[in-house]
């Protein structure tokens, strides 16, 4: 899987870059992220120990910022050997989306610590579960809010998906806080907590709701091919798609 081969890449590089120590943190973050995917452990093993051995890290982290259609911010993590090569690349995929690469939209994100997991989906009303959720989690040091979507897994089952936001600096101690308080917020709201991860990422600060279909279509489009690329970590972009339902004539 791609995946799989972006983030060996990516831990074979904050290995090189920072030793293989619990205290490099970008690499903590990194297999939070394998973990995240499901990446098996010999391949996360076999990254740490090519690192180790191969201490001329030829890779450099680059970030690229512009936007898509319908004016919307999007901003692009990569890791990659040839930057010039690389600019292009997603400079044409920018264009080729109705989009343009080179506008600083840095200023509609904000860099924030997320806490990831997921509890089953309930027949409660959102509002009463994200009411009980934060009243059992805000007095955790660090948090800042707390968002719930409904998600499927691979198995089709239905979940929330729900997101602590706090501090960068706060990220791994508030994992260790839910992990340590796991069992109580369990007991108290009768629900299951699974998946526990972290990351830091880029939060938008406002969002530009999309309701055109053909615009739409463009930013998913611009998403999907940027995910794909072999360089491309992550992408951030403050669409909110709100798309009305077609009505039958």
């Amino acid at each position: 899987m791609k995946i799989y081969t972006k983030l060996s890449r990516e831990i074979k590089t904050c290995v090189q870059l920072g030793g293989a120590g619990s205290d490099n943190l970008r690499l903590r973050l990194c297999l939070e992220k394998a973990r995240k995917n499901n990446v098996p452990k010999h391949i996360v093993d076999g990254a740490i120990k090519s690192g180790l051995n191969e201490k001329d890290a030829n890779m450099e982290y680059i970030g690229y910022e512009g936007y898509g259609a319908g004016g919307v911010a999007v901003l692009v993590d990569s890791l990659t050997e040839n930057k010039n090569r690389t600019a292009q690349q997603v400079r044409t995929l920018f264009s080729l989306h109705k989009g343009q690469l080179g506008t600083s939209v840095q200023w509609c994100f904000e860099k924030k610590g997320v806490v990831n997991f997921t509890i089953p989906m309930s027949h409660s009303k959102m509002d009463i579960i994200y009411d009980n959720l934060f009243e059992k989690v805000s007095d955790m040091d660090g948090v800042e809010d707390l968002k719930i979507e409904p998600t499927q897994n691979d198995m089709e089952k239905e979940f929330l998906e729900c997101s602590l936001f706090c501090s960068p600096e706060s990220v791994h101690n508030l994992k260790s806080l839910l992990d340590t308080e796991k069992t109580n917020i369990e007991k108290g709201m009768n629900i299951t907590i699974q998946n526990i991860t972290c990351e830091i990422g880029q939060v938008p600060t406002s969002f530009i709701e999309i309701t055109d279909p053909e615009v739409a279509e463009s930013i998913q489009n611009l998403i999907e091919k940027l995910n794909d690329h072999d360089d491309v970590q992550n992408v951030y972009h403050n669409a909110l798609f709100n798309i009305p339902e077609e009505q039958d004539e």
